[in-house]
């Protein structure tokens, strides 16, 4: 009895992958490569909701080499290689260095003693997760992440939450979704409005313009935040006695004004932001410094300015101490974030088959339906992949299926194809869902346990608003 107690969710994974190996078939597309990916990929699925993520995580990306879809050099180039894991480290390693200077307290107390949110926590909620949603739409999803994590997590401990209660999960959960919603809702600096676009107009000749893509993705981000919020107040109810218990007054009068290495912390970090935004929004002012920047990448702003607090020293000690910023970083994170970048690149590999399968599979069953429910089947069908596996593969393979079907009809197919690319980016379900997502399961500061409910809830309302609130209006907005 204790052995299946102890050992139930490995023997089923194991039986898993085996039922995968030996009976799953190389038809429709799909490849014998393919058939060994599903059968890594899915356990691993499996054992991320149910035992863990770091060891397992490990694990996965040797299985991925084992499955031959790429090769050892490539796997651990685009796993541990991956631009998302140093900018993670160097994200993280910075914000150590803005708490111990103080300036994320002084960020997090100015948002709980705004006049507005006092003794009202929902409104609380709301202006912090509005915050997290606007900065979104400049601030790259990672960076932003690790922000407002940082923020959400000094506030709650500063109420009195801790992680695993319900008001500090939901905090935690909030920067998720907005992080989600405004993954794609501009071109400007986000990959995956990029690709679809690119795709759109090299085979099917339709051009989407930055001012139509915003258009209509702005719009979507701000009506699934509503939704989000009415999730908070009607389905979460999280506990917010404590917070209704804070005494502002008493935290204004401990609040002490920051010291000269946080001045200097505050500055270097506005210039990083500064540097991440600039090729977008103000690279007429100077292209060639722009084109720089963007060549550069977002990596380099956040190690030049660790680099520099570590340089910088007030009172004969520096800013920064690299010895505790590297400490801060979780080993199981990083090998978290590089097991779901090379996952998502082995599931999506000609190879492998996967998306011409998937695309063969669902192409006869959308055929003779009428242009509204193929846009329902498209939207929904987006909606509930990218919570599995890669937001690009469930993007590319439900634009390419929407538009074979949808060509010659009166459907608009520049808005078709903008709103699968944000319906694509509702991932927050599983710590596969998206190139982010790993960032919040991976500290467990959310599990997909205890938020199951409001993701699901929400990711059915979003799918509800998008087709009552947003499509609709797609005609007005292009």
């Amino acid at each position: 009895m204790n052995f299946l107690k102890d050992y139930k969710h490995y023997i089923i994974t194991l039986v898993l992958g085996l039922a995968i190996k030996l009976f799953v078939q190389p038809v429709n597309g799909l490849t014998p490569v393919g058939v060994n990916v599903l059968a890594i990929f899915l356990p691993t699925l499996y054992l991320w909701v149910f035992v863990g993520t770091e060891w397992v995580s490990f694990l996965a990306i040797v299985g991925i080499i084992i499955t031959g879809v790429l090769t050892q050099t490539e796997v651990f180039a685009q796993s541990f290689g991956h631009s998302v894991v140093p900018m993670i480290i160097s994200t993280m390693a910075l914000n150590v260095c803005m708490t111990e200077t103080g300036v994320i307290q002084k960020v997090s107390t100015k948002f709980v003693t705004l006049k507005i949110v006092h003794n009202r926590p929902y409104m609380f909620i709301f202006m912090f997760n509005l915050a997290c949603l606007l900065l979104g739409f400049i601030v790259g999803a990672g960076a932003l992440t690790i922000i407002f994590m940082a923020l959400a997590k000094n506030v709650c401990e500063d109420i009195g939450y801790k992680q695993g209660d319900p008001f500090y999960t939901c905090l935690m959960a909030g920067v998720m979704w907005q992080v989600a919603f405004t993954a794609s809702a501009t071109p400007i600096g986000k990959a995956l409005p990029l690709i679809l676009m690119g795709a759109a107009k090299t085979s099917h000749g339709i051009e989407i313009s930055f001012a139509q893509w915003m258009a209509v993705g702005i719009p979507f981000a701000f009506v699934a935040f509503l939704v989000s919020m009415l999730v908070v107040i009607f389905v979460w109810r999280p506990d917010t006695s404590k917070y209704k218990n804070y005494d502002i007054e008493a935290v204004k009068q401990r609040s002490k004004p920051l010291s000269t290495e946080g001045k200097i912390t505050a500055a270097i970090f506005v210039v990083v932001v500064i540097l991440w935004i600039f090729p977008d929004f103000f690279g007429a002012l100077a292209p060639g410094f722009a084109a720089f920047l963007k060549s550069a990448g977002t990596v380099v702003p956040p190690v030049l300015a660790i680099a520099l607090l570590c340089v910088i020293r007030i009172n004969g000690k520096p800013i920064g101490d690299f010895t505790k910023m590297a400490r801060s970083v979780p080993m199981g994170l990083i090998v978290f974030v590089a097991c779901v970048c090379v996952l998502g690149n082995a599931v999506s590999s000609p190879k492998t088959g996967i998306s011409e399968f998937l695309k063969n599979l669902l192409a006869p069953v959308t055929a003779g339906l009428p242009p509204i429910a193929i846009v329902a089947f498209a939207f929904l069908g987006s909606i509930i992949l990218t919570n599995f596996i890669s937001n690009t593969v469930t993007m590319l393979l439900f634009y390419s299926i929407a538009l074979s079907l949808l060509q010659g009809t009166t459907v608009s197919m520049p808005g078709l194809v903008i709103m699968i690319g944000l319906m694509s980016s509702v991932a927050f379900l599983t710590p596969a869902a998206s190139v982010t997502t790993p960032i919040t399961f991976g500290t467990g500061d959310v599990t997909v346990a205890n938020t199951l409910k409001p993701n699901l809830v929400l990711i059915a309302a979003v799918f509800i608003a998008t087709m009552v609130a947003v499509w609709p209006f797609i005609p007005m907005l292009l």
